[in-house]
């Protein structure tokens, strides 16, 4: 059996520069560090509310590659032969990040000159919903 870690984000926006598992895999006992780069070719993960074009820019890889949009984001993941030994090199996993400004209110996501997580705007759907007799 291997056990498998992840190293998560700690900012809530950042451009990732650089992932690197070096220092990880030369611990005894790890087996892979795995990055967004790895996974270069796996499908993205699909939006819960159905696949639509619009959706293309929004969609989320399983490991952050370019850029994370809030803290507690995969970038990495440490396997190694025990846990204990995966969780120590998820310390060593070493991330160079350009910090960007967070989006923290959702107010804030159409507000002009606020922090823009995607390039073609933070609003990835809309819709409107009725319920009952409203006529």
């Amino acid at each position: 059996m291997v056990h498998a870690v992840v190293v998560r984000s700690r900012h809530a926006h950042a451009r990732v520069r650089r992932v690197d598992g070096r220092r990880a895999l030369a611990l005894p006992g790890v087996l892979a560090c795995v990055t967004g780069a790895d996974l270069a070719g796996v499908p993205t993960i699909p939006i819960r509310q159905g696949a639509k074009p619009q959706h293309a820019g929004y969609l989320q890889p399983p490991l952050a590659r370019d850029t994370v949009r809030y803290a507690g984001e995969p970038v990495a993941v440490v396997v190694a032969a025990d846990r204990a030994t995966a969780v120590d090199a998820r310390e060593l996993v070493e991330i160079d990040y350009d910090v960007l400004p967070a989006l923290v209110e959702a107010a804030d996501a159409e507000r002009p000159g606020g922090p823009v997580l995607f390039p073609d705007g933070n609003v990835a759907d809309s819709w409107t919903t009725t319920l009952g007799d409203v006529g």
